[in-house]
């Protein structure tokens, strides 16, 4: 099913939830009317009996008229009525809300496809008192790290190198292997070496390993580079470096190896700095009541340094490509709401995995795709700001409902002739038809008044 028959079907659903309330109070309206009406004077509006006039008892001392097209003309403005009813109370908001094209640019939000499926979570997930409840173990905000809580421009800031072998070839031999990867890592490797003025020798062979790292052949050399798991999938101890290790990842820092010819030549660490927005962001998440957890591939120690700086919750660390589905499957256990943020190619099955996906705007394109929401700007402070449009717009949507089934179930008896037993007192339809138009005037100007609503916190917009 494509995005827009999913996004239609969604509207539809909700639009054929609510009329048979509404359609069910039209017809006892007329029933009502029927039973009332059993005199051989007055047709039965069910039945559509003619005749060209009813003499009806004087009310007040007044004659009163009624023709059955006076009576055909009142069931069929019920009809009329009945059929405006619902739909532009629920479309109203979410129109005003998401604005045409389902963009927000003042709030760096695009909410795509079935974008009330992700409102309604949204608004439920910051609030404590919806079906997620209020523990917080029962609403999750699962994290990805590089370029989602960090900027995702990482920078080689450390090289040790093992004996027998010379920096600069090394340098220059990994960065040549990286001008062939599109991971932010790499980029700062070849940058760093570039700087240095060293020559890069494009590789005659490449393979990238999901979630261990690269293999490649430059010249008659054959290098690996990767994380520590790659080096054991190769048989290398890298006991050697253990103590550099350990430090580099208590500073938060990624440490990578690599092996050239078989042995294990040297570690690399590459930083990547955090946003600087990150922290107020998971603060905001935790005012909310949410759990907020960090996945992530990066080993358990650099994980849980950089967990520690932010206040993160709980960290799943040192996770393959397609462990991040198990992650979020295990986090969501049952009657769990679990949001994912990320932004690269490995993120993508999480993204569709989770109830909602939210994807970092300057990530890859297929993270985009996969995502329910996207953070136009890659601020991490859309995360609170689209959980509070998301709440506005649900509460605006049950207020036009509220006044939607609480006018008609009031005029809609009206316009069948409840009053006239009484009072003599027909609705016209002119002012039927005015009624009407008030109504939408009202829904209207509710759901303008999202145009008003103030983002907690203040995210950037490009």
């Amino acid at each position: 099913m494509s995005s827009e028959e999913k996004s239609t079907s969604s509207r539809f659903g909700r639009v054929v939830t609510l009329l048979p309330v509404l359609i069910f109070t039209t017809l006892a309206a007329v029933f009502l009317w029927s039973l009332l009406y059993k005199d051989d004077r007055l047709p039965s509006p069910l039945i559509g009996k003619t005749v060209p006039q009813f003499d009806l008892p004087p009310i007040e001392g007044r004659e009163v008229g009624f023709s059955s097209a006076d009576l055909q003309g009142q069931v069929s403005l019920v009809n009329v009525w009945a059929s405006w009813c619902v739909p532009c109370r629920v479309e109203m908001p979410l129109l005003v809300a998401l604005a045409k094209d389902g963009v927000v640019p003042i709030y760096g939000i695009n909410f795509k496809d079935d974008a009330e499926a992700a409102l309604s979570f949204l608004a439920e997930l910051g609030d404590p008192y919806t079906r997620l409840g209020a523990d917080q173990s029962g609403r999750v905000a699962a994290l990805d790290k590089t370029g989602t809580l960090t900027k995702g421009r990482p920078e080689l800031t450390d090289m040790s190198v093992a004996g027998g072998f010379d920096r600069d070839q090394v340098l220059a031999l990994v960065a040549g292997v990286e001008t062939f990867s599109e991971h932010p890592i790499a980029d700062a490797i070849v940058e760093a070496a570039q700087r240095q003025g060293l020559e890069l020798i494009v590789p005659s062979a490449f393979e990238a390993i999901p979630g261990f790292g690269v293999e490649a052949r430059i010249g008659k050399h054959a290098v690996a580079i990767g994380a520590d798991r790659l080096m054991h999938r190769l048989g290398l101890d890298v006991a050697v470096f253990s103590d550099d290790a350990a430090r580099l990842a208590d500073e938060g820092k990624s440490p990578l190896y690599a092996a050239v010819d078989g042995r294990l030549a040297a570690i690399i660490a590459v930083a990547d700095p955090i946003r600087p927005t990150t922290s107020k962001a998971i603060a905001a998440l935790h005012s909310l009541g949410l759990k907020v957890v960090m996945i992530t591939g990066d080993n358990r120690r650099t994980a849980e340094a950089i967990a520690r700086r932010l206040e993160i919750d709980e960290v799943i660390a040192e996770v393959l490509p397609d462990g991040k589905v198990e992650a979020i499957k295990r986090l969501r256990g049952v009657n769990r709401g679990v949001v994912f943020v990320g932004d690269g190619i490995n993120d993508a099955p999480a993204l569709a995995e989770a109830n909602v996906g939210l994807a970092i705007g300057t990530g890859t394109d297929i993270a985009i795709e996969s995502a329910d929401v996207v953070l136009i700007s890659g601020d991490l402070r859309g995360v609170p700001n689209a959980i509070a449009l998301s709440k506005a717009t649900m509460r605006n949507i049950r207020q036009n409902l509220f006044w939607a089934f609480a006018y008609n179930v009031v005029l809609i008896p009206v316009a069948a002739g409840a009053l006239f037993p009484i009072y003599g007192v027909l609705l016209s339809p002119v002012l039927a038809a005015a009624a009407m138009a008030l109504s939408s005037v009202f829904v209207l100007s509710n759901a303008l008044r999202l145009r008003a609503f103030q983002a907690p916190m203040e995210a950037e917009n490009t």
